[in-house]
């Protein structure tokens, strides 16, 4: 039976974050989030690779946040993201129609007047692969820009205290290994079009995991 929840659910953060889906890759590796798309745990990611060992995995894609822009030129975003001190910004899911669950299958719809975008995550058995499907449903023309948040950090770890710089030249993974592929050319592959991935040259701090600092708390 599929699992759907609406509007109803969906806009309300505390309650959509709340509720969190999984997706593995049969080698200990996985896809792990939010019906809200917001991270609550340094365990969530979109591509979680397996290690030499059960327990040793990395965090490779963080996030894929989809950017819709209008014929108006408005600029909609539809991630999710929570930072120290508790703002959320963007706040996506108040545009969040429907999360459903179908055959293990987690899928998105975000309505902006007459537009909607679908979103579908699926992950590769036997391989560290991610396949992500944007579907236009209704309205349009629209440009559909796809921010990934890509780092390589250990999944039970952080990279470095907030308000430290990380590392490395622009376009680079942070302590990106010898021989670990770049994730550019498998964002392309998964996406399913003739996708350019250009680097940033950003690094993001500040992020708020709110149920590591609610853990953190009660164990004071």
């Amino acid at each position: 039976m599929p699992l759907v929840f609406g509007t109803q659910l969906c806009g309300r953060l505390d309650e959509s974050a709340a509720r969190e889906w999984l997706l593995t890759d049969g080698l200990g590796g996985y896809a792990m989030g939010t019906v809200a798309g917001l991270r609550t745990r340094r365990y969530h990611g979109l591509l979680v690779v397996s290690g030499a060992t059960v327990a040793s995995r990395h965090v490779g894609l963080a996030a894929l946040d989809p950017v819709l822009e209008l014929p108006s030129g408005a600029t909609i975003r539809l991630g999710t993201h929570e930072w120290v001190g508790g703002a959320v910004s963007p706040a996506g899911h108040l545009l969040l129609e429907r999360f459903d669950l179908t055959d293990g299958v987690p899928r998105w719809r975000w309505r902006i007047g007459d537009v909607v975008l679908e979103r579908e995550l699926a992950l590769a058995t036997g391989a560290s692969r991610l396949g992500v499907v944007h579907r236009l449903l209704s309205g349009g023309p629209v440009r559909l820009r796809l921010e990934a948040l890509c780092t390589w950090r250990d999944g039970h770890g952080e990279h470095r205290p907030l308000g430290q710089h990380l590392p490395g030249p622009p376009g680079r993974l942070p302590g990106h290994p010898p021989g670990v592929p770049d994730h550019r050319p498998l964002l392309g592959r998964g996406l399913r079009v003739r996708a350019a991935a250009r680097p940033a040259g950003r690094h993001r701090h500040h992020d708020r995991h709110r149920l590591r600092r609610e853990r953190q708390h009660l164990g004071r």
